[in-house]
């Protein structure tokens, strides 16, 4: 089938070479997603997910992404910032720039 099935292709576009535009719009509507209801319905596997994959994007190249994912992750303090906290300590070392972690961590208290 050589990468396509059901007539797709199944090759994935890495975010970083979405557009700009995709990828913002994208993080305004995680956003919006998590306030979507009460912060205990997100507790667990998700939110333990999400922030993985929110702060890899953090250290994102282009500053815009960097704030919009930072936005985001505010929300998810208010999810669960114990694990917010936990993740963005993990992570901060393999940070290009850790301002942003320590924004977030400083944040998380």
């Amino acid at each position: 089938m050589g990468g396509k099935f059901a007539g797709r292709t199944t090759n994935k576009t890495p975010s970083h070479a979405l557009p700009l535009s995709i990828r913002f719009a994208a993080c305004g509507s995680l956003k919006v997603f998590l306030k979507s209801a009460p912060p205990q319905h997100f507790k667990g596997t998700l939110i333990d997910y999400m922030c993985d994959q929110l702060l890899i994007h953090l250290d994102d190249p282009d500053p815009v992404i960097q704030a919009a994912v930072y936005d985001i992750l505010v929300v998810a303090v208010e999810v669960d910032g114990g694990v917010v906290k936990k993740k963005a300590t993990a992570v901060r070392g393999s940070h290009r720039d850790v301002r942003w972690c320590d924004k977030l961590l400083h944040l998380c208290g």
